[in-house]
């Protein structure tokens, strides 16, 4: 004897998730890698010296660098004031400032 089922097994077999088909991402839609800030660096050393710098770790980048006042590593940041812990960055065209704390 036949019997006809009378339910909807492809939706039962779908909310089995080892049963449910790929879905693919759209190839058009790229992740960006969040934008990077000046608070992103990691100051890890001050040289009040003569010419006084500073030794940054910049993301990404496995060796420090060493800048001086008005250089900087991100696009219009330049450091406009080496104090004893802290260091000043100024951004050239919106003149907005912050204040960087030693590794933090």
């Amino acid at each position: 004897m036949k019997k006809t089922i009378d339910s909807d097994w492809k939706a039962t077999l779908m909310a089995v998730p080892n049963y449910a088909p790929v879905v693919e991402e759209n190839p058009d839609t790229i992740e960006s890698a969040p934008e990077l800030t000046i608070a992103d660096g990691k100051l890890l050393g001050i040289v009040n010296t003569g010419s006084p710098s500073v030794v940054i770790l910049v993301p990404d980048e496995s060796k420090p660098r060493t800048i001086g006042l008005n250089e900087g590593w991100l696009d219009n940041w330049v450091i406009e004031i080496i104090n004893d812990d802290n260091v000043v960055w100024t951004h050239t065209q919106t003149f907005e400032k912050h204040t960087q704390m030693m590794f933090q």
